[in-house]
């Protein structure tokens, strides 16, 4: 009798203080949490379906091969970053001379740690193609408003510059690789992109719903991008926020293969409040990795540009089924 009192009474102890628990209001951690990770499981599978992982082989391949990736992306960081600023020299003297010409800019957006010459190929080969390019300064440092703001500033400055002529009824681009990516994905939630002349917007392996840290790489890079880590309060904050915005100008999403930073399952751009998405256009083959698609390696800088070229690869909603690597019709 004694023994089964003793049962009831802490039995009756737990059942109160699980009310007391669960009449206690939600603290903003924990309801950040609660809605970050029903959003994230919901969109689980969808990332599980965007592509296949590759095989150890295939693997070990890309990560031998990346080593010269990754060299060639040290040299355009410092090399680079004069010949980066040499072109931007020769787009505004072009437009500078013809103010009303309608020759297509694409403006380029660098990642965390990078700067405007590591897409001083990328620049080299859409010129190839009679495009325009403009390296613009990333501030990934600063909040995200701040960032955007200082993308529009420089824009303006550009076609303040220049004398622009029709500003709002050009067909300029925006490509930006990584955190760039980031940053032209809310561009296109932003109704002065268009007012800009910018119509569509390429995210080379964006991540901005945040993903938790599984590789070495993401372990080491995610302390320098508080914004993309989901296990932080800050980090699953900033993924809700960037998803409640709805885009406005159409967006592609690319994502490498064999991106150890931001596989193509992390580059899945969540939006409307959870209620839409963007999958990301896998590209294949040894050299889409993180620095393959950086913006310094020719092949992939080919079929990014012909993705940019492409106006089937744009959505304003939901891509379908990732493709195999783009390949443009002679």
């Amino acid at each position: 009798m004694i023994i089964s009192m003793f049962i009831f009474l802490a039995t009756l102890e737990d059942e109160v203080k699980e009310a007391e628990i669960k009449s206690k209001p939600k603290t903003k951690e924990q309801d950040v949490k609660e809605k970050y990770e029903k959003i994230d499981k919901k969109y689980q599978p969808v990332r599980e379906k965007v592509y296949s992982e590759p095989s150890l082989g295939q693997k070990l391949k890309a990560t031998v091969n990346n080593v010269k990736n990754v060299a060639r992306n040290a040299v355009d960081n410092t090399v680079g970053y004069g010949i980066a600023k040499y072109q931007n020299y020769k787009t505004k003297k072009h437009f500078k001379n013809e103010p009303a010409s309608n020759d297509e800019i694409t403006y380029l957006m660098h990642g965390l740690f990078q700067n405007e010459g590591s897409q001083w190929r990328l620049a080299k080969q859409l010129r190839k193609e009679g495009k325009q390019a403009y390296h613009l300064k990333g501030h990934h440092s600063l909040p995200k408003k701040e960032n955007i703001d200082r993308t529009y500033e420089q824009i303006g400055d550009f076609h303040n510059n220049t004398k622009l002529e029709n500003v709002k009824n050009r067909n300029d681009k925006f490509s930006g690789h990584s955190s760039g990516g980031n940053i032209g994905i809310y561009m296109a939630e932003d109704e002065r992109t268009a007012k800009y002349g910018i119509k569509k917007i390429q995210a080379r392996a964006p991540a901005t719903y945040g993903f938790k840290a599984k590789s070495i790489g993401q372990k080491l890079l995610l302390p320098f991008a508080k914004a993309e880590d989901a296990s932080t309060y800050e980090g699953m904050k900033h993924g809700l926020e960037a998803s409640k915005g709805k885009p406005a100008v159409p967006i592609q999403i690319l994502a490498g293969e064999h991106d150890n930073l931001v596989p193509p399952p992390n580059a899945v751009h969540i939006h409307s409040g959870g209620k839409a998405h963007i999958k990301p256009k896998v590209l294949k083959g040894k050299n889409s990795t993180h620095f393959g698609t950086a913006g310094g390696e020719e092949e992939m800088n080919r079929v990014m540009i012909g993705y940019l070229n492409d106006p089937k690869a744009y959505k304003i909603r939901e891509i379908d089924k990732p493709t195999n690597l783009y390949k443009p019709t002679k």
